[in-house]
């Protein structure tokens, strides 16, 4: 994690990279995961009100 006096600039374009990358795996690991819940929850719905 040491910044060398040379290569400042590619060390924070990769940290921000890396940062990106994980902000963006994981927006798209619990969006998947609302999306299958949200789901869930309108099939529990629909198939008790067809019930009734």
């Amino acid at each position: 994690m040491a910044v060398f006096p040379g290569t400042p600039a590619s060390y924070y374009v990769v940290l921000i990279s890396k940062f990106i990358g994980v902000s963006l795996f994981n927006g798209v690991f619990y969006g998947t995961l609302f999306y299958l819940v949200i789901t869930l929850i309108n099939y529990l719905i629909s198939k008790t009100s067809k019930q009734n």
